[in-house]
């Protein structure tokens, strides 16, 4: 440092040369910020997609999740719930992968909305694995469960009552099958009831039917075990419903937040990439500053060291000029640069003998007048004494003049020499050989100057251009000293900087590379399933087309079936009628026939009065004798015609109870028939109530086999649009891996050491 204080020449150019090192030391520290904060924000740029990435992951695996729950609801595949317990760790596990990110990259707002959409992800799993254990409960298949029991109960009671063979208790039972099928299909109340209803019809029936009482109990013992399963299955499939509305709900809570989360994360991106761009812009206009102040401090340099050399040494050409010309009243100018300082003192020294010299001739010219005035008539001895004295003062001004000639040529090629030294042109050396003295040093000093100066730029340029053809394994040589060997030292170290930054950007690219590859084998692998799964649902929608066809013609028959039976009520209804109006009638002339018979006793009643008056009329005639003779004969004539009358009622009497036995037949047999045609409205009643309920039940399964037919094609269509989607992400992972392999070919440009070089090429060979 106490060299650097000095005022000669070779103390600025060194000034100099630091003030360019420094601004190029300034510019390269810019430039590795500037690589670094655009590393950053590239890691940055990358987390940020990674946000983007997982959350497309979460919305993948929810619907998964939520597919393979309605294929377990549809199929009560027992695997389904541990895909759906898998998908939904994946899924959890990927969420706070999201969270993680987020929190790295401070986004505070949207790491609290993922760790709640992973507590409610937790939330929608409990709620399906409940779903999952209750469904178990009923029993997967018709072996297992509840459902198994209740089979197996019912099946034992059915075997009893098949060995028993009465066919109102196997009616009964195969209603209350009949129920509990109801109410699987359609979960409603009313067939508990029901079921419970046709039990205690069940248990009504006497023991009779069963063949004996040990019978009918194990035969009820069999229905009520059937019964309480039942109930419990009833219990369970009614919470079901509740418990699939929780799951649903759950699973629609997610949605939103999902939704919400796309947003936030979006509006992330956007802030990040913005602060990124910022960023950029705040480190070029840095850079750009940087580079600013560096030309300006160089500008300064150089311009303080043209004040310093080229304009005093312009001056002491002047000066020398001008003193060239005889003009000895000039002022040698001052300056701070050693060098030319010395060449302002040989001036002014050379200035000083000019007028000493002028003195001297002065002297002389005063003497010789003198001496001519005072001795006019000196002798030639004198006057040679004169000449000779002329002589060697003419003598003594021309090697003057030699001298000052030669010390003019001499700053002259100091002069030319530091201008090109100047105009950055350090070949040019002084010639030492007509140099002596002072301008001999300060020629010596300039050549060993402008050597130390070529050399050590020398060195430079050569540095910088195998820098600039990507040659990173070059070294500047150390051997230099001062600044230089400085400057050696840093480029070497800028050298090294580089040999690893290419490093770690050429491992980065062929890592980029291989996971690209990897990628692009994934999207390609998904992008084949995509499209068989899209194939496979084209053929279950036209598989459902066919079903809902066959459906809708079933339900149509069920239709027409439903309304010949209707027809067929409305005529047993009609009939029921006339039955009933017959047996009305019937009864009527049943009231009537008791009313004859009622008269009829009547006349018998008075047939024995009538006779009994005809015995008492003869009883006094025959008191009367002759006279009563007459009314004798009347008397037996009313005698017979009561007998008769009695006869005839008698006959009349036993034809009306003949007429009322097969009147009475008559009204029973309507009566029959009555409640015959009763019981058959009622079963046509019943059978139209199945019928229509078979009609709705055929009706809703149309409406869901369609609304499942539409779903497929909905999911076939959505199928084909993620394969498409899969295909342009290939695309865009294969542009990716180009990208790659471009940067790892721009990498590869770079000759970081020979052994590198080998290793290079031989991975490019493989």
């Amino acid at each position: 440092m106490p060299g650097l204080l000095k005022n000669d020449f070779s103390a600025h150019l060194t000034r100099m040369v630091l003030c360019v090192l420094l601004c190029a030391g300034l510019v390269a520290g810019g430039t590795v910020f500037q690589q670094r904060v655009e590393r950053d924000l590239s890691d940055q740029q990358a987390r940020i997609e990674q946000l983007g990435v997982a959350l497309s992951a979460v919305e993948r695996d929810l619907a998964a999740a939520r597919e393979v729950e309605h294929h377990f609801a549809l199929t009560r595949d027992v695997a389904a719930v541990g895909e759906h317990d898998a998908l939904l760790r994946d899924l959890g596990t990927r969420l706070a992968a999201l969270t993680t990110t987020a929190g790295t990259l401070d986004l505070r707002e949207i790491r609290e909305k993922a760790a709640a959409l992973q507590a409610d992800v937790t939330g929608y799993g409990d709620a399906f694995a409940h779903l999952a254990a209750v469904r178990g409960q009923l029993g997967l298949d018709e072996k297992s469960g509840l459902e198994g029991a209740l089979r197996e109960a019912v099946h034992g009671a059915e075997d009893i009552v098949n060995t028993i063979g009465a066919p109102e208790l196997l009616v009964k039972i195969l209603m209350m099958r009949r129920h509990e099928k109801d109410f699987i299909m359609r979960r409603d109340p009313k067939y508990i009831d029901r079921l419970d209803a046709r039990v205690a019809e069940f248990g009504a029936f006497p023991a009779a039917m069963f063949g004996s009482e040990s019978r009918r109990a194990e035969a009820l013992e069999k229905i009520a075990l059937y019964q309480t399963a039942f109930h419990r299955f009833a219990d369970l499939t009614l919470g079901l419903d509740d418990l699939q509305a929780k799951t649903a709900a759950a699973y629609d809570t997610l949605l939103p937040q999902l939704e919400t989360l796309h947003a936030d994360i979006d509006t992330g991106i956007a802030g990040l990439r913005a602060a990124a761009e910022q960023q950029k812009a705040q480190v070029h206009w840095l850079n750009l500053a940087i580079a600013v102040a560096g030309l300006a401090i160089f500008a300064l340099v150089a311009w303080r060291l043209f004040r310093a050399t080229a304009a005093p040494l312009r001056a002491v050409t002047r000066a020398v000029g001008q003193l060239a010309a005889g003009d000895t009243e000039i002022k040698v100018p001052a300056s701070r640069v050693t060098e030319v300082r010395a060449i302002g003192a040989a001036l002014e020294t050379f200035r000083q003998t000019m007028i000493e010299r002028a003195r001297l001739e002065a002297e002389a010219r005063a003497a010789t007048e003198r001496e001519a005035a005072a001795r006019a008539a000196a002798d030639a001895r004198e006057r040679a004494d004169a000449a000779e004295a002329a002589a060697r003062a003419e003598a003594e001004c021309q090697e003057l003049e030699a001298r000052m000639a030669r010390e003019a040529r001499i700053v002259a090629e100091i002069a030319e020499v530091v201008g090109t030294c100047a105009a950055g042109d350090f070949t040019r050396r002084l010639d030492l050989s007509d140099k002596t003295g002072v301008f001999a040093e300060l020629c010596a000093g300039m050549n060993r100057v402008g050597e130390a100066a070529n050399a050590g730029l020398g060195a430079v340029r050569v540095a910088l251009g195998h820098l600039a053809q990507g040659d990173l394994s070059y070294r500047m040589p150390v051997h230099f000293q001062g600044v230089f060997a400085e400057i050696a030292e840093a480029m070497n170290s800028t050298a090294e900087s580089l040999v690893n930054t290419v490093q770690e950007i050429s491992v980065s690219a062929q890592t980029v590379d291989g996971s690209a590859r990897e990628i692009a084998g994934a999207a390609e692998d998904l992008a084949r399933r995509s499209e068989q799964n899209a194939a496979m649902l084209e053929q279950s929608a036209a598989a459902l087309d066919e079903m809902t066809s066959s459906v809708r013609s079933a339900a149509a028959a069920a239709e027409q079936a439903q309304a010949e039976v209707e027809g067929i009520s409305e005529r047993a209804t009609e009939g029921e009628a006339v039955v009933q109006r017959a047996v009305a009638a019937m009864d009527a002339i049943q009231a009537s026939s008791q009313g004859i018979g009622k008269i009829l006793e009547v006349i018998e009643e008075i047939a024995f009065q009538t006779n009994l008056l005809a015995l008492n009329a003869g009883v006094e005639a025959a008191r009367a004798g002759e006279a009563g003779r007459g009314f004798a004969v009347v008397a037996n004539e009313v005698r017979a015609l009561s007998q008769r009358s009695s006869e005839a009622s008698g006959e009349i009497a036993a034809l009306i109870a003949t007429a009322d036995n097969n009147v009475r037949r008559g009204v029973e047999l309507v009566h029959e028939s009555g409640r015959a045609l009763g019981g058959i409205a009622g079963g046509v009643t019943d059978v139209t109530g199945k019928i229509r309920d078979i009609v709705k039940s055929v009706s809703e399964t149309s409406t869901g086999i369609a609304e499942i037919s539409r779903a497929t094609n909905e999911l076939d269509r959505t199928t084909q649009q993620n394969a498409a989607v899969f295909e342009q992400t290939n695309a865009a992972v294969r542009a990716l891996q180009g990208e790659a392999e471009s940067l790892a070919g721009a990498v590869a440009g770079f000759r970081l050491s020979q052994e590198g070089a080998g290793a290079r090429g031989g991975s490019r060979a493989a």
